[in-house]
């Protein structure tokens, strides 16, 4: 009897320490309901937040308690936000940039407060991607498509159609008359999507010449307003190309084509960026050459999966849906014509 009591005195022993100690996971705690702030750069009527939303939503259900806040553009907004969540002492704080904080100084200001707070911080999105600086903060990542890899695809669009479609070179010179429509030049996002579609162009061994570019802000209406200027008074007949840095300023642009009207005498090859709805109806009635999607599903997994990890203290999880570069996630974005 004092044989068998002695043992099983050693297994509640044993058990109590496994209990109380842990394996060598470091600091993990998978019964812990970790808060996230998760802050959205614009209003419930963006359809590509509200994706995101909606799969944080799915994936957090029983596992995380999830609080929102819409910025609507406005950074004041968007930073006051930012500090009612470090206020309120949330586990994980998840920000997709408003335009207005997409800046090297901005983001500085954000993880200076994050890391003062020992808070992590997740930017998904909308954001900086190349050379993302994010700082000594070790608990700071990124979420978003690779920005290059998708103005490059624009690019590749293009170099293909003109490759293999003659009558897009109208004037016979053998070089690619574009017109550019950008967003605003002090963001980051935007001057990739200014470059890197010339440079993938040029590297196919096709000449460019740009005819014109113009800042359409990332809007409809921006870009639509621009777009009567520079098409009605100057290249509806020689412009060869129009690259747009979203699917919003295309759209833009096909708005004012419609109403010259353009498509009734010529057609030019139009690329956006973010495969919207509308835009791949534009491409399915032959108004736009194409558009790079941007999966926001994906986005919004992969985001709930990085502030989960870093709310309960475990490493970043792999998957075939992602990339992990250092402290970067990078969803794979593709390319959509309609061929």
């Amino acid at each position: 009897m004092n044989k068998l009591f002695f043992g099983l005195f050693l297994v509640l022993l044993v058990t109590a320490a496994i209990i109380t100690f842990g394996c060598d996971n470091g600091n993990t705690d998978e019964t812990h309901f970790p808060s996230i702030g998760v802050i959205l750069f614009g209003g419930e009527n963006y359809s590509d937040a509200i994706q995101v939303k909606n799969t944080i939503d799915k994936k957090s259900n029983g596992l995380a308690l999830v609080e929102y806040a819409f910025s609507n553009e406005d950074p004041n907004t968007q930073n006051s936000q930012i500090d009612n969540f470090i206020n309120n002492k949330v586990d994980v704080l998840a920000i997709s940039l408003c335009n207005g904080n997409n800046t090297t100084s901005s983001i500085t200001a954000i993880l200076t407060k994050a890391q003062n707070a020992g808070i992590p911080v997740v930017f998904f999105l909308q954001g900086l991607f190349d050379q993302f600086d994010i700082g000594p903060w070790p608990k700071a990542y990124t979420v978003m498509a690779d920005q290059n890899e998708i103005a490059a695809m624009q690019g590749e669009i293009l170099a293909d159609y003109w490759n293999s479609h003659g009558e897009m070179d109208r004037n016979n010179d053998s070089k690619m008359q574009y017109i550019m429509v950008h967003g605003p030049k002090e963001q980051p996002d935007a001057l990739i999507r200014i470059v890197k579609p010339i440079e993938m162009i040029e590297s196919k061994g096709i000449n460019v010449e740009c005819l014109s570019e113009f800042n359409g802000e990332w809007y409809f209406d921006s870009s639509r307003k621009e777009s009567f200027k520079i098409l009605l008074e100057n290249y509806k007949e020689t412009a060869e190309a129009i690259i747009c840095g979203n699917d919003s300023m295309a759209l833009g642009v096909i708005d004012v084509l419609n109403e010259i009207p353009y498509f009734d005498s010529f057609y030019i090859p139009i690329v956006g960026v973010d495969g919207e709805a509308d835009a791949i109806t534009a491409i399915n009635n032959g108004k736009m050459l194409g558009t790079v999607f941007q999966d926001f599903n994906k986005i919004g997994e992969a985001t709930f999966a990085v502030c989960y990890a870093l709310g309960i203290g475990k490493n970043i999880p792999a998957s075939i849906d992602w990339n992990i570069n250092e402290r970067s996630i990078i969803i794979r974005p593709t390319i959509i014509t309609q061929n």
